[in-house]
């Protein structure tokens, strides 16, 4: 998954948040977000953000971070995402819903509204909230 970003910037700001809600399974799991920027050459440049899954009906976990990546004329465009979990590469059940022109507040409160309503599914959220020059 990639999220566009559209600046003239050294290095990008990044505010991450991830959930899980009621996914079942018989074990625990505990997987990643590889959260990361790609220079023009294909080299990545990544935060990771811990997930885990499993557990009983009604169990949440959540977790979020405040990050800098390396961003500027020799960078692709955007920052990507990648759910990795101990079996390999994983997707979620049902892909988030764009963030494009929405306010963190406004996203945050679908995002509550969404894990009441849409179990087994994962949620992530990326704003760019800052950058230096």
């Amino acid at each position: 998954m990639q999220f566009p970003v559209d600046v003239n910037a050294k290095k990008i700001l990044i505010y991450a948040f991830i959930s899980t809600h009621d996914v079942i399974s018989s074990t625990f799991q505990r997987g990643y977000y590889e959260i990361f920027t790609k220079d023009d050459l294909n080299n990545e440049f990544k935060y990771y953000l811990n997930v885990c899954f499993g557990g009983t009906a009604g169990d949440t976990a959540v977790n979020s971070g405040n990050f800098w990546l390396p961003y500027g004329p020799n960078y692709q465009r955007g920052v990507f995402i990648r759910l990795v979990n101990v079996e390999g590469d994983v997707k979620p059940k049902k892909p988030p819903k764009s963030l494009a022109g929405k306010s963190l507040a406004a996203v945050l409160q679908e995002h509550s509204k969404q894990s009441d309503t849409e179990p087994e599914a994962i949620y992530s959220g990326v704003f760019l909230t800052g950058i230096e020059r």
